[in-house]
C-alpha cells in the first residue's frame, strides 16, 4: 500500500468503484493529499464539494476560496473494543460493533452519504448563500425554490451570542442579526443524470 494512499482513504475509494452507478450525481475526485480526499459532483454546481477524511464525510460548500457553510456531514470516530470496531459518537443502546474498518465506515458514513447525496441533489434545485448582521455569520440552503428563505430558530440563537471583545455588562441581548441574501444559484450545470460511466480519475 502507497504512503500517499492510507488505508481509510482506500476504504472510500473502493466503495465508490463499486457503488458508483448508485449515485444520481456522479462523484469526482478532484485531489487525495495525506488522509484527505476532496471531489465534486458531476453535473452539480463546483462550488458544493465533498469532503472525506479519518474521521467524517462532510459536504462544504466554498465560496470566493473560503468555505461558506457545510450542508452534510457524516461523522465517524472510530474505536476498538473485544466486541469489535464501534463509532463512539452513538449512544450506549444504539452502539453497533462491526468485524472491519470497511463494515463500520459503509454503514456509519458512506451509505448515508449516498442516501443524502440522492435525495437532497435530487430534490432541490437552487444553493442559496446566505449572511447575518454584518456578516459575522455564513449559511448555506439547498433550495427547491429560488426566493429567499428565513432561518428564525439561528436568528435567535445569534441574537444571544456576545461578541468576542465585548464585555458581558456591554452586552445587548438584542442584536441585528439581519438575513442577507448574498448569492442564489442553481444547483445543477445542466439537467443530465450520470448513468455511471467512469471519471477522470479513473476511480
Amino acid at each position: 500500500m502507497s504512503r500517499r494512499c492510507p488505508k481509510r482513504n482506500h476504504l472510500f475509494l473502493n466503495w465508490l468503484k463499486a457503488n458508483r452507478s448508485r449515485f444520481s450525481f456522479e462523484p469526482q475526485i478532484n485531489k487525495i493529499k495525506g488522509r484527505h480526499i476532496e471531489g465534486h459532483f458531476d453535473g452539480v454546481t463546483e462550488v458544493l464539494r465533498f469532503q472525506v477524511s479519518s474521521w467524517c464525510i462532510g459536504v462544504a460548500v466554498i465560496w470566493n476560496k473560503e468555505c461558506w457553510d457545510f450542508v452534510a456531514d457524516f461523522d465517524v470516530v472510530e474505536k476498538r473494543s473485544k466486541q469489535g470496531l464501534f463509532c463512539s459518537l452513538c449512544m450506549p443502546d444504539e452502539m453497533t460493533y462491526y468485524p472491519t474498518q470497511a463494515d463500520l465506515w459503509t454503514e456509519h458514513g458512506f451509505e448515508p452519504f449516498l442516501a443524502w447525496c440522492n435525495d437532497k441533489l435530487v430534490t432541490n434545485q437552487w444553493l442559496a448563500l446566505y449572511e447575518y448582521g454584518e456578516g459575522g455569520c455564513t449559511e448555506a440552503k439547498l433550495q427547491k425554490d429560488n426566493k429567499a428563505k428565513e432561518s428564525p430558530a439561528l436568528q435567535e440563537l445569534l441574537k444571544g451570542l456576545k461578541p468576542l471583545g465585548e464585555s458581558q455588562a456591554a452586552f445587548k441581548k438584542e442584536r441585528d442579526v439581519t438575513q442577507n441574501l448574498v448569492q442564489m444559484m442553481p444547483l445543477f450545470k445542466s439537467s443530465r443524470i450520470s448513468q455511471g460511466a467512469d471519471n477522470e480519475a479513473g476511480i
